[in-house]
């Protein structure tokens, strides 16, 4: 494929990110629905993997170009793949919302054991594979999210950076689900 196209605003963010998207769900086509002739055992699939380098790089996009003018309410986190009772600990002094959790995760997956806050990431296996990750941020942050959630997550924020391509651009941009 060629070189990115930029967005209205002239950043290539918007198209990294569909292609990110892209990327998942080619993963997924490939490996774990196995609708190939390519053989992989299944101890070296590592989409969990893939969905939290994916995350990282979307939300530290999102937190960059997005972030000051998101509006996602707590309430519609749902719909991203994130629960409130996915979160343990969340400052009181701080209104629950897409933009608050995203630049935790971001922390915690850019910036781990930084020596200014205790930041982590982690993940926790069930059957041999990986079921969930936490991401923490000193004291005043704490989420557990399941693969499932993260893959949704992904999808998500890769559709929503995407959207300021140019309406040609993202007609052929678009991301369609995949089901695992």
């Amino acid at each position: 494929m060629g070189k990115y196209k930029p967005n209205s605003y002239g950043k290539i963010y918007s198209d990294f990110a569909r292609r990110l998207g892209k990327i998942v769900l080619q993963y997924e086509e490939l490996i774990v629905k196995r609708n190939n002739d390519f053989e992989i055992k299944e101890e070296e699939e590592f989409e969990s993997t893939l969905y939290v380098c994916a995350l990282q790089s979307l939300s530290a996009q999102f937190c960059e170009f997005k972030g000051e003018k998101n509006t996602v309410a707590g309430s519609e986190l749902p719909i991203w793949g994130l629960e409130a009772a996915q979160i343990s600990e969340f400052p009181k002094d701080k209104e629950l919302n897409l933009r608050h959790v995203l630049v935790n995760i971001r922390d915690a997956l850019c910036h781990p054991l930084s020596d200014e806050n205790y930041l982590l990431y982690d993940s926790s296996s069930k059957d041999e594979k990986i079921s969930e990750y936490q991401f923490v941020r000193s004291k005043n942050f704490r989420i557990t999210i399941p693969v499932e959630n993260i893959r949704t997550l992904v999808l998500e924020l890769s559709k929503y950076l995407s959207a300021d391509l140019e309406p040609e651009t993202l007609q052929k941009a678009q991301i369609d689900e995949v089901e695992i």
